[in-house]
This record gives structure tokens, sequence and C-alpha cells, in this order.
């Protein structure tokens, strides 16, 4: 009876161990995959005429959840939506930053710095405008 026992509190212990290794390696298979993400950034026109509209795409392929902000001197008149999502493993979420400079933005070369914050992780891209008075 004795020998029964102890077999089983083995068994248990064997059970509990392999428990125990199998949640570390999905604790680390779950670290390996959070925040590995791209940003693919889309051809977009440049020149922009103060007053108007023009949108730029920007794609996120990887897995987790995401915040996005446009900084930069272009920063204060681009809108980017959705500014927050969670993508599945292997999936992607385009970004449409809407560039809309005011009719009094002085002419000149302004900058976007869309910046796409995953899982502790920051990248982003760089979009270069020129402003132009089209209505002159």
């Amino acid at each position: 009876m004795v020998e029964i026992m102890e077999l089983q509190q083995k068994r248990h212990k064997m059970r509990t161990l392999t428990l125990f290794i199998l949640a570390i390696l999905a604790i680390n298979l779950v670290a390996v995959s959070a925040g590995d993400f791209t940003l693919t950034a889309e051809n977009f026109n440049s020149d922009i005429c103060r007053g108007s509209t023009t949108t730029i795409t920007t794609q996120v392929n990887g897995a987790g959840s995401f915040t996005v902000a446009a900084k930069g001197t272009a920063g204060t008149f681009t809108t980017s939506v959705p500014n927050s999502f969670d993508i599945n493993s292997g999936g992607k979420q385009n970004i449409y930053s809407y560039v809309n400079p005011p009719s009094a933005t002085k002419e000149g070369k302004y900058s976007l710095l869309l910046e796409v914050i995953g899982d502790g992780q920051t990248k982003s891209e760089t979009y270069d405008l020129n402003v132009r008075d089209c209505h002159g």
C-alpha cells in the first residue's frame, strides 16, 4: 500500500513538473512573438495644397496591441486612424493618416513622423511633405 502511495506521489510530481515546463515554454513563445512588427510605407504624393486633404497609408505587419501617434511639424494637422488596435499573429492593419494643412499654413517643407508603439517596441515612418499655395 505504501509503494502505491509513493508511486502516485511521484506521478503527481511528474505531472506538476511537466505542466510547469509547458507553462514556461508557452510564456517564452508569447514573449518572442510579442512586439515583433514591421511598418510598410505606401506611395503618396508629397505635394499638398493648403486647405486640402491627402491620405497616407502605412501598413503594420505583426502581432500585438498597438498605439499610433502623428508627430513632427505636420503632426499638428494630421489625424491618424485607428489610433489604437490589436493584431492577431500573422495579421496586418492599415493606418490612414489624413493630412490637412489649414489654409493659413505657410508654404514649405513639413515632416510627418508616424510613431507606432507595440508591446514595448517603438517604430516610426517619416513622410516629407511640401505644402503649397495651389489656390493663389
